[in-house]
C-alpha cells in the first residue's frame, strides 16, 4: 500500500537527483524549500507550476545548508526514495504537494535469468570503468561486490554521471525490468561516447605534438 504525506516541492532546472545520490545546488528563489525534488519540463521557465513539472521525483534530505550570499544558499542533499507528486499547491511562498511513495516493482525473472542480468550489468560497469578511472577507483569495487540485481541497479544508477534527461527517464520507470533496459542502454551509449572523446583527445594531442615539433624545427 502506498503511503501519502504532504511535503514542500522544489522544481529543478536541468537537474535530476536519483535515490541514493548526493547533489549540491544553489537555492536562489524565494519559493525554494528542499524536500521533494522534481525536474522542470522546460528549464528556462521561471515558475513552472503543476503542468510544468514531471510527476515523478525524489524525496530528499538536506545534509547541509550554507549561506553563500545575501539571497543564495548552497544545499547538499541526499536522495531517499522515488515518489509521485499529486495536487501541487502554493502555500505562502513555497509549493507543497501530497506525495506517494513509488518504489520500483521487483524484477520477475527466475534465478538463472536474474543472475545473467546481474553479470551483464557488472560487465557494462567494468567496461565503463576502463574509460573513467575516477569511477573505477571510487565506485567500482563496491558495485562489483553487490550480490542482488535490484540493489546493484539502485547503487549504480546513483553513481553514474547521467544527463538530466536520462535521470528523468530512469525516474519514470515503474518496473525493475524497464529500469534495467534504460540503464544498460544508456550505459552502453555512455561507454561509446567516452571512448570517442578519448580518441579525439588522443588525436588532438598527436596533432599538437606534431605542430610543436615542426615549429621547433623551423625555429
Amino acid at each position: 500500500m502506498r503511503t501519502r504525506k504532504r511535503y514542500p516541492v522544489v522544481a529543478m532546472r536541468a537537474q535530476v537527483v536519483l535515490p541514493g545520490a548526493v547533489a549540491r545546488f544553489d537555492l536562489s528563489r524565494s519559493r525554494t524549500v528542499a524536500a521533494v525534488l522534481v525536474a522542470q519540463k522546460d528549464p528556462e521557465e521561471i515558475d513552472p507550476g503543476e503542468t510544468g513539472i514531471y510527476r515523478y521525483g525524489t524525496l530528499c534530505q538536506i545534509r547541509s545548508l550554507t549561506r553563500t550570499s545575501h539571497n543564495t544558499r548552497r544545499a547538499m542533499l541526499f536522495g531517499i526514495r522515488r515518489c509521485s507528486v499529486e495536487q501541487l499547491v502554493l502555500e505562502g511562498e513555497a509549493y507543497e504537494a501530497e506525495i506517494f511513495n513509488a518504489p520500483l516493482r521487483a524484477i520477475e525473472k527466475n534465478g538463472e535469468e536474474t543472475e545473467a542480468m546481474l553479470r551483464a550489468l557488472k560487465g557494462y560497469l567494468q567496461l565503463y570503468a576502463r574509460e573513467d578511472k575516477g569511477f573505477a577507483e571510487r565506485y567500482l569495487p563496491r558495485l562489483i561486490s553487490e550480490t542482488g540485481l535490484m540493489q546493484l541497479l539502485r547503487a549504480s544508477s546513483s553513481q553514474l554521471p547521467w544527463a538530466w534527461g536520462t535521470g528523468q527517464r530512469l525516474l519514470e520507470c515503474n518496473t525493475g525490468e524497464e529500469f534495467y533496459e534504460v540503464l544498460t542502454g544508456e550505459l552502453t551509449r555512455e561507454i561509446d561516447v567516452v571512448r570517442m572523446r578519448h580518441e579525439y583527445e588522443q588525436k588532438l594531442r598527436l596533432r599538437l605534438d606534431k605542430s610543436q615539433r615542426e615549429f621547433m624545427l623551423r625555429e
